[in-house]
Parts: structure tokens; sequence; C-alpha cells
């Protein structure tokens, strides 16, 4: 008799949800790629770094509210303070480091320091900061998605509690009007409105969505009807390839700003959350795409996709140069800077992140293992 597959709810029972951490491998990747030259291929986006970036929006998300309902639930409450001081343990050590590098090198190489996007940044304002003034690229430019998140986690818990209250069923259906407001709202202000595009790829509130969206899917997870059928949908033989494929096409056509905008931004973030409920499925069962999700490499590259984000500015692209100097290969360029990326993030995880969150978290309790 065949063994019957894993089910959803045996796979989110789960110390630590399975497949996670390959996605944050996946969406790090895309970025990399992207910024690397690759992001356009024969006229396909094939590493689109907007949808690597959605993704992280959407998993955040998830995980926050995830984390935070489940805690409400042991306890009776959410301890706010405990909250802040893990998630400051977690992103500032490394963020303020490397905002301190970038001043050191500037210096040293003589080049002008963009202190208004040095004070943007410290403040995580910066993608108000780029949104208002377009302003050049630097060491600090992608620092705007982490001036989203940090927004989300300064708000999202209160926001949560003050929703919450009625239970799940009545939370999701919030979070959809939620959800259905900014859609109206962000493409309102694209199509009639004609804000500028830096603006509109930025703010807070032009991505509250894909926060938003993560989120109800938390929720939903919570109650049984939906689970049942997110397991029976994301069982579906093929439907991994098709929201691949899927996020590729609309990846390609958001080359046209309107579509982006309106279209684009609605549904790739619901594709991204039946991608998180499909990867989740998929690495929790004994199968060889179920072992590549699992694999120990995949899985690091996903724990220290932080630091690989953050570090990446100042090193794949003089990496990449150098590489191709001596080489004249390209190719080789991008494969050896992301290597040596991947080395110095986890070096900076494992001998001064790790440490310093430790020591920065005291005597809280330890975040639940997804989400540190």
């Amino acid at each position: 008799m065949p063994t019957p597959r894993p089910t959803l709810q045996q796979a989110l029972s789960q110390q630590r949800i399975p497949g996670l951490d390959a996605l944050r491998a996946m969406a790090v990747m895309l970025v990399l790629l992207d910024h690397s030259g690759l992001a356009v291929i024969s006229g396909i986006s094939l590493f689109n770094g907007g949808i690597g970036v959605e993704l992280f929006f959407v998993l955040s998300g998830f995980l926050i509210t995830w984390m935070l309902l489940a805690e409400s639930d042991r306890h009776g409450h959410i301890d706010f303070i405990g909250f802040y001081r893990r998630r400051a343990a977690r992103l500032l050590p490394a963020f303020y480091g490397y905002l301190l590098l970038g001043l050191v090198y500037l210096s040293a190489r003589g080049i002008a320091i963009p202190w208004d996007a040095v004070l943007s940044s410290a403040f995580y304002v910066i993608n108000y900061y780029q949104g208002l003034t377009d302003a050049p690229s630097h060491y600090l430019s992608h620092c705007w998605s982490l001036a989203v998140e940090e927004q989300f986690y300064l708000l999202w818990p209160v926001l949560l509690v003050a929703l919450m209250k009625a239970g799940n069923e009545v939370l999701a259906r919030r979070l959809t009007m939620i959800i259905l407001a900014v859609w109206l709202y962000r493409a309102t202000m694209a199509l009639y409105v004609e804000l500028p595009d830096a603006y509109l790829y930025r703010a807070l509130e032009m991505r509250a969505d894909h926060l938003a969206m993560g989120g109800l899917l938390a929720v939903l997870l919570r109650i049984p009807k939906w689970t049942e059928r997110l397991d029976v949908l994301a069982g579906k033989s093929g439907m991994l390839s098709a929201l691949l494929i899927f996020l590729v096409i609309s990846a390609t056509a958001q080359q046209d700003i309107r579509y982006k905008y309106s279209l684009g931004y609605a549904i790739e973030p619901i594709a991204l959350a039946l991608l998180i409920v499909v990867t989740v499925m998929q690495a929790n069962r004994t199968t060889l795409l179920g072992a590549c999700l699992r694999n120990r490499w995949i899985t690091r590259v996903g724990e220290i996709s932080y630091g690989i984000y953050l570090l990446h500015p100042i090193v794949i692209h003089p990496s990449r140069k150098l590489v191709e100097k001596f080489t004249g290969s390209f190719s080789l360029g991008v494969i050896v800077s992301i290597l040596v990326l991947i080395v110095i993030a986890e070096l900076s995880f494992r001998h001064i992140e790790s440490p310093l969150r430790e020591k920065l978290r005291g005597r809280t309790k330890p975040a639940p293992a997804q989400l540190a």
C-alpha cells in the first residue's frame, strides 16, 4: 500500500516550516541575477529582482503574522517589547554595520558621501526619500525594501491586535478588504494621478497589500476549511510549474508600467502566496524535489539571505568586474561574484550577526526557528 502524502497541516506543525529557506534563497538569487545584468534574456524576464522582492514581502507578512498569532494562542497576548527587541537584534547590527562600512569605503576612495540617503537610511525612511526625490543610485539604494519591512514590523503587531479580536474568519475578511483597498488606491494613483514610478515602487502604502497577502495566508492556514482547500489546490499536478511560468509571464509584462501597478502587483502576490503553500508541501515530501528544497546548501543561502541582500551592492559588481578583467568571461564573473558574496555573508552571519543578536536579545525568549 502506497504511503499517503504528508498534508499541509503536518508541514505547518513543524517547529521550522520546511521550504521557506529555499524560497528565501530563490528570492535573493533573483535579485542578484537581476542586478548582475541577467534580468531579461531574449525578451523574457527570467530573473526579475522585483519578483524576488515581492516574494520577500509576502514571506515576511506570512511569517510575522504566523508567529504573532501563535504567540497570542500560547500566552493570550502579544509581547510587543519582546517582538521589537527580537526584530532589532536580528536586523539592526548588520544594517548599521553595512551603513558604516559604506561610509568608510567612500571616504577612503574620496567619493562624495550621499548624506541625505545616509540619514534617511539610518531612520528607515529611505523608501520615501527615494520615492519623493528619485535619488541617484548609490550603495544604499537597495535599502528601500528594508525600510518598507521595518515600517511593517513597527506597525503590524499593533494593527493585528486591533483586527484579530473577532476571530480568524473575520480577520481574514478584514485583511481581504485592506488588500482590495490598496489595489484600488495604487491603480488609481498610477493610472489617473500619475505619481512618479519611484514612489509607486517604494512607498509602504503602495506595497502594503504584498505584506498583507502574506498575513492573509497565515490567517487562512489557521482556518480548517481553508487549510483543506489550499492542501487540495497545492497538491494538484503541475501547480508549481504553472505558478513559476505565470510569474515569468507577469514579470515580462511589467515592462508596461500601467500593467505593473494595476494588475501585475495585484495578482503576483496571490501567486506568490500559493507558491509558499506549494513549496511547503513539496519540501515535506520524500521526493527528489523535496530533497532539493531541503538541501542544506540551499537552505543555508536562505538563512543568510538578509546578509546577502544587504551586502550585494558593494561585493558583486567589483568582484564580477575583477574576474571579467582577468578572464574575459561575463558568466564566470557572475558565478564567482555570487559565490564570494555568499562566503562573506556566511562569515558575517556566523561571526558578527549571530553573536551580536544573542547579546541584544538578552533574557527575551527566542523567536520561533523559522524567523531566526
